[in-house]
């Protein structure tokens, strides 16, 4: 540990994490919060369809995975 930091500080990341909301940090959060709201867009219908096809795909993948383990459990067990 480096001499006048704090071992949270180590990480790279800082306690600024990990400190939790309290009255002081309340404007900086709400501010954070702000910030992403301003530079945040609403997608076109283009990009909503695509993201809504991976995320349908990689439900679907994970419901096969659980239905393949289901179906093999059952024939394992009997």
């Amino acid at each position: 540990m480096v001499k006048g930091r704090k071992e949270s500080d180590e990480t790279g990341i800082g306690n600024r994490f990990h400190r939790g909301l309290t009255m002081f940090n309340i404007k900086e959060t709400l501010d954070n919060f702000r910030r992403i709201l301003v530079i945040s867009k609403k997608p076109n219908r283009e990009e909503f369809i695509q993201t809504a096809k991976i995320c349908a795909a990689g439900i679907g993948f994970i419901g096969a995975i659980g239905f393949i383990m289901f179906i093999v459990s059952i024939m394992v067990i009997g």
